[in-house]
């Protein structure tokens, strides 16, 4: 009986298909606003990233006539010289959030500056494939580059300038440093 009214007013009866196409083109429409809106979250994480340059001259690179390296994220895979990573642990807690489960543990962190609790220094040399990791006390006591000072290692460490302590290892420990990585509470 409705599809004799149908019929009779011009309406044209649409089948299940259509019905099935149309819900599949709504699911693949939110997944991929869906997708698009993790994309843009995930590259805005990426960009919080800090990227610090160590004062040093570039190591000269043999494949192009001893011209100096560029800061890129390439690896030159012909050079397999061993490289030292200056690894530091910070417990600046300036990100943690008031409300998050682990801001207890915490305390509040806003007079107390950052300094590091972490200095590691990791050899990594390709030739023979091996790694070693030398860790530094954080109370060690050396003299602090580019000062008259004697203090604790860790007393040289600035997370958004690591020039100070990478000298100080340097000028104490005759290591040089290639590479730094900090991490903190917001990993």
């Amino acid at each position: 009986m409705a599809r004799a009214r149908r019929a009779k007013s011009g309406v044209v009866a649409r089948p299940k298909l259509h019905y099935l196409v149309l819900v599949f083109n709504i699911f693949v429409i939110l997944a991929l606003v869906t997708s698009a809106l993790g994309l843009f979250w995930v590259s805005g994480r990426l960009n919080e990233r800090l990227v610090v340059t160590l004062d040093k001259p570039a190591k000269p690179n043999a494949s192009d006539g001893g011209a100096p390296l560029g800061t890129d994220w390439d690896l030159n895979t012909e050079n397999l010289d061993a490289e030292n990573f200056l690894l530091t642990g910070s417990d600046n807690g300036a990100c943690t959030s008031p409300d998050s489960a682990t801001s207890g543990g915490i305390g509040d962190r806003t007079s107390f500056g950052e300094r590091s609790d972490t200095i590691m220094i990791i050899r990594i040399d390709p030739s023979s494939k091996q790694a070693a990791i030398l860790s530094f006390p954080r109370d060690l006591w050396v003299n602090i580059a580019d000062t008259t000072r004697q203090n604790r290692i860790n007393s040289a460490f600035q997370s958004t300038d690591p020039n100070r302590l990478v000298a100080t290892i340097k000028e104490n420990f005759d290591i040089p440093v290639d590479h730094y990585v900090n991490i903190n509470f917001c990993a």
